[in-house]
């Protein structure tokens, strides 16, 4: 390839007349694939709102059934309601448009009375409506992630062909972080697809040029994007600055510099204005003041739990270990084939297609621009970089297929290595299917399923459970159950035996927590699990798991009851099925 062609010049591919976002009868089979496959445990963990404090699903940072609602209202109308700082107003509004005809339902049959905003908020049947309101806004999530898998196909199509963009859809359609976002109301799938939306408005600038219209499509994109899911910013920053790069070296080659400003100018001031409205910031300054404020001011989260933002050391030895598990997340989240692969993409993108390797943007930017400051990585915040490291996996099996990125294989084309990329392409897709599936599973057999059922079936009315950390996280129990959290909180110690709960369940809810609660101290957890707290074990249990192995531990947790001696002999069943 001539490198010094002009890029206006140049086509990876015949034109597929795909200057607009076209949907073709591949990209809608993949969305409709999508939908079929992340909607099965759509109904995961929904809220038990018996109480205030029991409104929110197990999922943790999602944004439903209240939250949206609340910052919509205080955004936009009121200003005095609850304000919560921790993303833009996009999400948020998109979710409430998701609500708001379930709501207007709910309105005319009666089983809305009046707006309030004090728990029950006027609902008739708050543990149910809550529970319905939840899987209405879960349905933006569930949307937006059948929709990312097509945009890669029509991607990598502009730039390749066909075959190899289907594969591209596929892989990306199989990510295993999609199939328990697309579940939840957490604002990560939203942030990825106007990611995805925003590097095929970059695909047309490195097919065509950076015209006004692609500048306009990468401005718009970015800006949703970063709306969405702050941390968006470090890549459309590195890739906005490489797309301009790119104009001023063609500009310069057809002479054209006078003129060059122009495009990039428009796609800044055009980021610029639909940040502003995305955010909310042109409705209420102050909100998003206040947002910026948590971002920049934000402590360390979890109460020295070790498993927070700057918990990695500010050394050579942290920062390894922050690649490490950088990396570790990214092959989690595309399982260890595809990312074999993905890796191999990159290889050959670099001999066969050099320009390509802009796609692999994302990677590195994510790393310097977010996880490398606050040291601290989860699985969700390399999303983007699973999801173009998916496409270059697709690139590596077209290539070892001998497709060559052309409509047609070359003449010649080794059956041997033909027959090897099925074999590699079967190991990818299977592998993570596998993975996908057995997420699906554990969400819909998920542990605290069954124990709600067991201490349905055990405890009397009166009776007390005690546990540590959050509420959110606890089965589903009768209202005649008392939960009783706050004598445990913070690692206390067990108060008198006349105020002992009948029974105590650990729960392992967080990322970090693998055994037991982070504020359940270890030396705590040991004198409870020895009987030295006058209860005994009575089982552990989880769910039906194909791998001990969880990237998403906080999905199947392994339960752990605690009854106090006295009870035990008025138990019905001593397990769970």
């Amino acid at each position: 390839m001539d490198t010094q062609q002009p890029l206006t010049q140049r086509r990876a591919v015949p034109d597929d007349g795909d200057r607009t976002l076209s949907i073709d009868r591949t990209a809608l089979g993949l969305v409709l694939v999508a939908l079929v496959v992340y909607a099965p445990a759509i109904v995961w963990g929904l809220p038990y709102a018996t109480s205030e404090l029991r409104m929110l699903p197990w999922g943790s940072d999602e944004l439903a059934p209240i939250g949206p609602l609340a910052q919509v209202w205080h955004v936009l109308f009121h200003g005095g309601a609850m304000l919560d700082p921790r993303y833009p107003l996009l999400p948020y509004l998109i979710q409430t448009v998701f609500m708001a005809p379930y709501l207007a339902w709910l309105k005319v049959t009666g089983g809305l009375t009046s707006f309030s905003t004090e728990f029950p908020y006027g609902l008739t049947d708050p543990v149910g409506q809550l529970a319905a309101l939840t899987v209405v806004a879960r349905l933006s999530s569930l949307f937006m992630a059948a929709v990312v898998p097509a945009v890669a196909y029509l991607t990598v199509r502009r730039l390749t062909d066909r075959r190899t963009a289907l594969l591209a859809g596929v892989f990306v359609l199989l990510l295993y972080p999609l199939f328990y976002y697309s579940r939840t109301t957490n604002v990560d799938v939203g942030g990825l697809m106007w990611l995805a939306l925003g590097l095929w408005a970059l695909s047309g600038v490195v097919r065509d040029g950076l015209t006004r219209r692609n500048a306009v499509a990468l401005g718009v994109f970015a800006a949703l994007s970063t709306a969405t899911k702050d941390q968006n910013y470090a890549i459309f920053v590195a890739i906005g600055l490489s797309a301009v790069a790119l104009h001023v070296a063609s500009s310069r080659a057809t002479g054209r510099m006078r003129t060059a400003w122009v495009a990039p100018v428009i796609g800044l001031v055009t980021a610029i204005g639909v940040y502003v409205v995305a955010t909310g910031l042109v409705f209420r300054p102050e909100a998003f003041v206040r947002h910026v404020r948590f971002i920049i001011e934000h402590p360390s989260q979890g109460g020295g739990s070790g498993q927070s933002y700057y918990s990695t050391p500010a050394t050579l030895a942290g920062y390894a270990s922050l690649v490490g598990a950088y990396v570790r997340h990214i092959v989690d989240s595309m399982g260890l084939p595809m990312a074999v692969a993905g890796a191999a993409g990159l290889g050959v993108a670099a001999v066969r297609r050099p320009r390509l390797l802009i796609f692999a943007i994302p990677v590195i930017a994510l790393f310097l621009g977010v996880v490398a400051p606050v040291r601290f990585v989860r699985i969700r915040f390399v999303m983007p970089a699973a999801y173009v490291m998916a496409m270059f996996a697709a690139i590596a099996i077209s290539a070892a297929a001998g497709w060559h990125f052309t409509r047609q294989p070359p003449e010649g084309t080794s059956p041997w290595r033909r027959r090897t990329a099925a074999a590699c392409l079967v190991l990818i897709a299977g592998w993570a299917a596998v993975r996908d599936a057995d997420l699906t599973f554990q969400m819909l057999r998920d542990s605290r399923y069954a124990l709600g059922d067991w201490i349905a079936l055990n405890l009397s009315p009166g009776d007390r459970i005690g546990f540590y950390g959050a509420v959110l996280k606890l089965p589903h129990v009768p209202d005649h159950i008392l939960l009783e959290s706050g004598p445990y909180a913070g690692g206390a110690t067990m108060p008198g035996r006349d105020e002992q709960p009948e029974i105590i369940i650990i729960v392992p809810q967080q990322s970090f927590e693998i055994v037991h609660e982070w504020n359940l101290p270890a030396e705590r957890f040991r004198e409870l699990d020895s009987g030295e707290w006058n209860y005994d074990r009575l089982f552990i249990h989880r769910g039906p798991a194909l791998f001990e192995r969880r990237p998403l531990n906080w999905v199947n947790p392994p339960v752990r009851v605690y009854v106090r001696r006295d009870v035990m002999s008025r138990l019905t069943t001593r397990t769970v099925d």
